[in-house]
């Protein structure tokens, strides 16, 4: 019995072409993990139940959306407000159980306008979404894997059991450790406050002409003159960063931002991980996917790729006071998770 963690939903009509290839780069790099319906069901299989039993080990939902995927016709109107089809089945299943759906737009196609979908497909377009042209299919791909590597993760194999001698070592060496490490504790909670509860520091990005409070569920104490906390991801200056400040990669650790009016909110520039300089960048973890939550009740996951740059990440259009963002998944290395700069664009 496979276990399928990925599973390709598209309109052969639309984007046949592009599924294939795309499914042969993600079965090489996760072989055995990715379902689509022309490789993946038996002959004789009915396609319903397989569709079902498909969704019930997926964890990643990829929906190729194409320039026809809403407007494909057949003699009963457009598909998608058709309820036995099958790309409206898939989608809705996925959207109902939570598993988590990435929109990949091919070549150049626009998400769809969520008042012109079915109820059960409309939040779809919540979801930030993903490009793959042909002209840069490598790279558009690679940053695809890199988004499904960090939410599956991957454990390290545990370290050999200590010898004796090593054990012996290794207990008055964490006593040690262990005294000193309360006596850090002790004078943090005297002298700094408890940064794991949230923070309320403001600052201001003058470039947009709002007042915007940060807030954080924690972050990292001062390492000298440096700091760390929620204002830093909204300074201007890359060589700032916030860092979460929990033990462990961060997940679930948030970041918030209070605007002083209400905005129309477009789209969201990050610059995930420490930008102070390539080896502080590549020693700290890095958000890979994160939820963004707006004052509307609104929510959508956003990808980050795994590279030290900008990452402009549609967001709406969404009328907002506040957007947090929630940690989901890292691109892990062996530090606190961090991001140096957010931008938010607006309309009017």
């Amino acid at each position: 019995m496979t276990n399928d963690k990925i599973f390709i939903s598209y309109r052969r009509e639309d984007t046949a072409g592009h599924a294939g290839r795309l499914y042969d780069r993600l079965n090489t790099h996760f072989p055995g993990q990715v379902f689509r319906d022309v490789t993946s069901i038996r002959p004789g299989e009915k396609f319903r139940d397989a569709i079902e039993r498909k969704l019930d080990t997926c964890q990643v939902f990829i929906e190729l959306i194409g320039n026809q995927w809403a407007s494909i016709k057949d003699q009963r109107g457009r598909r998608i407000d058709q309820p036995d089809d099958f790309v409206r089945l898939e989608l809705a299943t996925a959207l109902r159980r939570s598993i988590t759906v990435i929109p990949v737009l091919v070549e150049g196609a626009r998400m769809p306008d969520g008042s012109t979908l079915p109820e059960d497909v409309a939040p779809l377009t919540l979801h930030n979404a993903l490009e793959i042209s042909e002209v840069d299919f490598d790279h558009d791909v690679e940053r695809l894997i890199d988004t499904l590597e960090s939410m599956f993760g991957t454990d390290k194999p545990a370290p050999p059991p200590p010898t004796p001698k090593a054990r012996l070592g290794l207990i008055i060496g964490t006593a040690a450790v262990g005294l000193f490490a309360v006596g850090v504790i002790l004078f943090w909670y005297r002298f700094a406050g408890n940064p794991a509860h949230p923070q309320n520091v403001s600052a201001s990005q003058t470039n947009q002409d709002l007042n915007i409070t940060a807030t954080a569920s924690s972050f990292r104490p001062a390492d000298g003159t440096a700091t760390y906390d929620p204002t830093k991801a909204i300074d201007g200056k890359p060589s700032t960063a916030w860092v979460e400040g929990v033990d462990g990669p961060g997940v679930g650790e948030w970041i918030r931002f209070d605007f002083d009016r209400e905005i129309n909110l477009h789209r969201i520039v990050i610059e995930p991980g420490y930008f102070k300089s390539p080896q502080l960048w590549a020693k700290n973890n890095r958000p890979a996917v994160l939820t963004a939550q707006f004052s509307d009740g609104s929510s959508r996951q956003l990808a980050i790729a795994n590279r030290m740059e900008d990452q402009k990440l549609d967001a709406g259009p969404v009328r907002t006071r506040w957007v947090r963002f929630v940690i989901q998944s890292v691109y892990t290395s062996d530090s606190d998770t961090s991001i140096s700069e957010v931008r938010f664009e607006t309309r009017p």
